[in-house]
């Protein structure tokens, strides 16, 4: 149950807002975590595992390891081999065949006009697979060497390919500086596996999030990282937190409050339960990923408590799920299921507080158009000062 601010409250939440306005980076509300991911990026000269090659890193490869007679092997912007310029023993007879371009004087009835220009005399390279445009000419381009009118090439777009671990058969949501870009499906065993291409070079802060069977959302895994032009990157074990809930927000002390929620199926998972001492619990989840756990509140005091989980699979860790709040009291209160109420909608990372946490959420969409709609709060399609407003009616701090 929400309560009231008093106008002291207020007035303190207008002038932090104010503060907040004024000095962008007054309030930060940070988490440290460590993310242990596998990042393979093709094209920075370092030979990854899965990659043939890197641009001048060819471990030791040449023309002739890869069954050719001669000439020179270069690694593809794939981080493939490419053995367009190696020579087979066939090329240097004059004859044109399978595999080669042109052979010597063979040039399969191509001249500089075919090739684009409009005149001038082409010739073979010397590895049988492209043509020598050098001597030909463009109206108004010189010959000789000059090859005519130079087309720079277009820049090459990125890729960057998620893989990792869900819940089984959820919808795996990824975005891009807080916008939804693709969207995938995790198989029986959690694991999921994505690609977003046409990408241009710059920084970006990639989020990923699901849900549960009951429409409970993870804690989003968020990272930024640097895309240089024509990059092939893969971001692996990606790890999505699991899912939490429980079944009362107040407990009387020493009854059981259920914690529950889902990860990766056949995980362990381990609760923490916040006290003078903090408790933990490990459980495991089940095929379909689920774990309920029946904690019992007689080490705890009276008073409000938190509680929050991470999974473990294969020597990989999970992020911690969100935080759950609860009260340890004389009586049981079962929880009760949100609305779609002002209120409801403040508590918008859902911890049942309206607090700075919310805050900084709502002051980062401030003034935005086409904020996330559980984010705005009078439904407007923008954050101002009204739903700042009616957030701070609500506030529980």
């Amino acid at each position: 149950m929400f309560t009231k601010l008093s106008k002291i409250n207020k007035l303190i939440l207008i002038i932090s807002l104010g503060l907040f306005l004024i000095y962008p980076n007054f309030f930060i509300i940070a988490d440290s975590v460590n993310i242990s991911v596998t990042v393979t990026i093709c094209g920075n000269d370092i030979l990854e595992t899965g990659e043939d090659c890197d641009t001048s890193k060819l471990d030791g490869q040449s023309c002739t390891s890869q069954g050719f007679d001669s000439g020179t092997l270069t690694c593809a912007t794939n981080c493939n081999f490419d053995t367009s310029q190696c020579i087979a023993s066939s090329c240097g007879n004059n004859i044109q065949e399978s595999g080669e371009s042109c052979d010597g004087s063979d040039l399969a009835g191509e001249t500089c006009v075919s090739q684009g220009f409009d005149s001038g005399t082409l010739t073979c390279d010397a590895s049988c697979t492209s043509f020598n445009t050098t001597q030909c000419q463009t109206d108004g381009g010189g010959g000789g060497g000059g090859g005519g009118t130079y087309v720079p090439p277009a820049p090459v777009e990125a890729s960057v390919t998620f893989s990792g671990r869900a819940y089984p058969l959820s919808e795996v949501l990824i975005l891009k500086d807080a916008q939804i870009v693709v969207t995938t499906i995790a198989d029986q065993d959690a694991n999921f596996l994505t690609t977003l291409s046409n990408l241009a070079f710059g920084n970006y802060t990639f989020s990923l999030y699901t849900e549960d069977i009951n429409g409970r959302r993870s804690s989003p895994f968020t990272f930024s990282i640097y895309v240089s032009s024509g990059a092939q990157i893969s971001i692996g074990n990606i790890f999505i937190s699991p899912s939490i809930d429980i079944d009362k927000s107040q407990v009387k002390q020493g009854d059981n409050i259920v914690i529950f929620g889902q990860t990766t199926p056949e995980s362990e998972v381990t609760i923490l339960v916040n006290s003078e001492v903090p408790h933990f619990a490990s459980i495991s989840s089940d095929d379909d990923g689920i774990y309920l756990h029946n904690f019992n509140t007689a080490v705890l005091e009276r008073g409000d408590h938190i509680t929050k989980s991470k999974t473990h699979l294969d020597g990989e860790v999970s992020n911690y799920s969100e935080v759950i709040s609860f009260v340890v009291g004389d009586v049981n209160v079962f929880k009760e299921v949100d609305d779609d109420g002002p209120c409801a909608k403040s508590d918008v990372n859902k911890d049942g507080r309206v607090n700075l946490v919310d805050f900084s959420i709502f002051a980062y969409w401030y003034g935005k158009a086409s904020p996330p709609a559980h984010v705005d709060l009078n439904d407007d399609n923008i954050i101002n000062l009204v739903d700042f407003s009616i957030m701070a009616f609500c506030w529980t701090g």
